[in-house]
């Protein structure tokens, strides 16, 4: 597509190397397997082979991400603008400089190991004696109760103090990561064009997206017995005032007992909201989540939320209204804090700063308990995500200047716009839609924006000076624990401004520009295509169209199905959450549905101890259902190409010319979902109600579902399995 050669056969050094990746993870015996029943075999063999345990193919990619970061954050700024490919500034820039300043001291202090020992526990434990000084432990009165009168100002000075540094306490953070995306913002329920101030439950330390898949989970003896152990060590470590050892394990069962009952609340009050119908009305429902801001206090007179957003938000501006997603929750909440020691509650926090911030520091105490305390042996990917996490946008900058041409972006756009086109001529054709649905759909795939490479907008992440602006007032010092610190309060000033500004189609809230992955933004109606994922050996603008389709255009058509799959079309075209399909068509989508469950549900793996483990298909369900609609648009949309464009520009990569291009298009569609991970995490894996299906099941499902694999490869079945889109 990009540096065209008139050869039959593609040999620029782009289009060498990912056919060395290909024969490299193909089968040595590819010709003894069956495709069309064991294709994950036939295309993944090697890849198992040659790669260690949890590797797979995206974040195989990421690998040469790193490096070249890690190349450009240890030179001198003139050096390292020249670090090849050689995209450049054609000058030299001031503010662009001041920022890559503060990558490098960011950088260099995770990385100085000597450091951080020398420091080892103390950071952490000065911070904690801090917390303390707002609401002071008592140990001789360990065994009262927490006490409105007295104790309700300090409770909600700690939280404060967590909230501004993104560590959750009553607000749980939707992304398990703990660095990414917003933090307290989200669409208003009634208007998504409005930005509101959002409350969801509370933080537990087992994640609420585990417990809504296992809500047994703090029943769980082997669990709980660790946890306890865990908080325990990590209290004993560092807990700010003499403390005898017994009582510290005494406090950490009832931290867990805590956390137990407010899962146990959030469990069945949103049990609660959807028996009550939510499903058939859904806006019913939320426009009781949208709370005023002067009913606020009266719904949580102790946990204080007012005070909370008037803390966070930016200087003069108070909300009319906030979110609460579920106001129903938060009483049941201040029943269970009254009932709770006062030094548990005040031991909890201390918990939730130790868990988030942990990882910060040097300390053998907290590395027996799986605590953190392993800084000092950061590695140079460690230290990457460290200064992702702060300056993900400046560090997204110097990579794209470094890796991301703008051949690349044109590129990357121009499969985005064709299979987006796609995908409305196979809406068009479903006959078990009807016809007003289909202009509902269309309409919806109109004012769908596609984002590709990075943001462009607060900040524009090509502009040394919108980036510099953006950063202004993140300090980055010589100590890895306060930059850590005060990335975590620059995450929440910037978060906050959003709520000043209408919402955006053009915000990237859930990847970045450095991720290899890509999203979909179900609240705005948005496509996310990041720039990391954009990267060799699963993509170059050389490479032949089956190639860029098969690989990288699959997963834009997986993300563009996310927009109609059973999560994404209880959104419409404005992000509203609305019943917009007619009944009959529902019934008909969820019918077809029912077939991915159930084939998804028969997938197995062996475990280590022998047993079958089968996927969860009711939980994977959106997710290979927009793997078969992504599929089967980009192959559609790769074939439509490929007619209009001369002979010439269909080549082949060498060494695999064994092939059909339509079968290589499945080939490197396979590639991308190759996984090293062993019997035992693949087993861990299935049981863990994660949202993705197995690697392994992507590519069987890819090959089951698809009518053009089928096809492709001859198998004796040509119909889909399972379709829909």
């Amino acid at each position: 597509m990009g540096q065209f050669q008139s050869t039959e056969v593609c040999t620029t050094p782009a289009c060498v190397q990912v056919a060395a990746n290909l024969l490299g993870n193909l089968a040595p015996h590819w010709r003894d397997i069956d495709p069309c029943t064991n294709f994950d075999e036939m295309v993944c063999y090697g890849f198992n082979q040659r790669h260690d345990d949890t590797l797979n193919g995206l974040n195989m990619a990421a690998k040469p991400n790193y490096r070249l970061l890690r190349e450009i954050l240890t030179l001198p700024y003139e050096e390292a603008k020249k670090v090849k490919p050689p995209y450049t500034l054609s000058r030299r820039d001031n503010a662009d400089e001041h920022n890559f300043e503060m990558l490098r001291q960011s950088y260099a202090t995770c990385m100085d190991s000597d450091a951080i020992k020398k420091a080892g526990i103390k950071p952490l434990k000065d911070a904690l004696n801090e917390f303390h000084k707002q609401w002071p432990v008592e140990v001789e009165f360990a065994d009262e109760l927490f006490d409105d009168a007295d104790d309700k100002v300090g409770l909600q000075a700690v939280s404060i103090a967590l909230a501004q540094l993104n560590i959750r306490t009553w607000a749980w953070r939707i992304d398990p990561t703990g660095d990414l995306g917003r933090s307290y913002r989200k669409a208003d329920a009634v208007n998504p064009k409005i930005q509101r101030f959002w409350f969801l439950a509370p933080q537990t330390s087992i994640p609420l997206e585990e417990l809504f898949g296992n809500a047994a989970a703090y029943s769980d003896n082997a669990t709980v017995a660790k946890l306890e152990a865990k908080i325990a060590g990590a209290l004993n470590a560092t807990f700010p005032v003499s403390i005898d050892e017994s009582a510290v394990n005494g406090i950490a069962k009832d931290i867990i007992a805590f956390e137990a009952a407010m899962a146990d609340a959030v469990m069945a009050t949103a049990q609660e909201v959807q028996s009550s119908g939510a499903d058939k009305d859904p806006q019913e429902t939320l426009k009781k989540s949208v709370v005023s801001f002067k009913d606020l206090e009266a719904l949580t007179p102790v946990l204080g939320f007012d005070a909370m957003v008037k803390a966070l938000v930016p200087q003069g501006h108070v909300p009319d209204a906030v979110r609460v997603e579920y106001p129903a929750l938060w009483p049941l909440v201040e029943k269970i804090v009254k009932q709770q020691r006062k030094i548990v509650l005040q031991s909890w926090f201390f918990w939730r700063f130790i868990d988030a911030m942990g990882k910060y520091v040097e300390s053998p105490e907290l590395v027996a308990v799986e605590a953190g305390g392993k800084a000092a042996s950061n590695n140079y990917e460690a230290c990457i995500n460290h200064v992702d996490s702060s300056l993900r946008w400046i560090l997204g900058h110097f990579f794209v200047e470094a890796s991301y041409s703008n051949l690349t972006r044109s590129t990357s756009t121009k499969l985005a716009v064709n299979i987006h086109e796609e995908m409305k001529v196979h809406v068009e054709k479903l006959s078990w839609m009807s016809e007003e649905t289909k202009k509902r759909t269309i309409k919806k795939l109109d004012n769908m924006v596609l984002n590709i490479g990075y943001p462009e907008e607060e900040p524009n992440a090509a502009s040394p000076d919108s980036l510099a602006a953006f950063y202004s007032g993140l300090n980055i010092t010589n100590s890895f624990f306060e930059n850590a610190a005060a990335g975590l309060h620059h995450q929440v000033v910037t978060d906050m401004r959003g709520l000043l500004k209408p919402s955006s189609q053009k915000e990237w809230e859930t990847v970045h520009t450095l991720i290899t992955n890509a999203a979909y933004e179900g609240e705005y109606n948005s496509i996310l295509i990041p720039a990391g994922v954009s990267q060799l050996p699963m993509f170059h603008p050389d490479l032949p169209e089956w190639a860029l389709y098969g690989g990288l255009g699959a997963v834009i058509g997986h993300e563009i199905t996310h927009g109609l799959d059973s999560r994404g079309r209880a959104k419409n075209e404005n992000g509203l959450q609305t019943n917009w399909w007619d009944k009959k068509t529902e019934e008909e989508f969820e019918t077809r549905e029912k077939c991915f469950e159930k084939q998804y549900s028969e997938f197995s793996v062996i475990g280590p101890d022998g047993k079958k483990y089968n996927g969860q298909g009711n939980v994977t369900l959106a997710e290979s259902v927009s793997d078969a609609g992504g599929l089967a648009v980009a192959y559609d949309a790769w074939i439509k190409e490929r007619k209009s464009m001369p002979n010439v520009w269909d080549q082949s990569l060498p060494g695999l010319e064994d092939f059909t291009h339509e079968q290589l298009f499945f080939i490197v569609y396979g590639n991308w979902w190759c996984n090293a991970d062993s019997a035992a995490q693949k087993a861990k894996r299935v049981r863990s109600n994660g949202q993705h299906p197995l690697n392994q099941f992507r590519i069987l499902g890819g090959a089951e579902n698809s009518r053009g694999f089928r096809e492709a490869f001859k198998c004796a079945k040509k119909e889909p399995r399972c379709e829909i889109f």
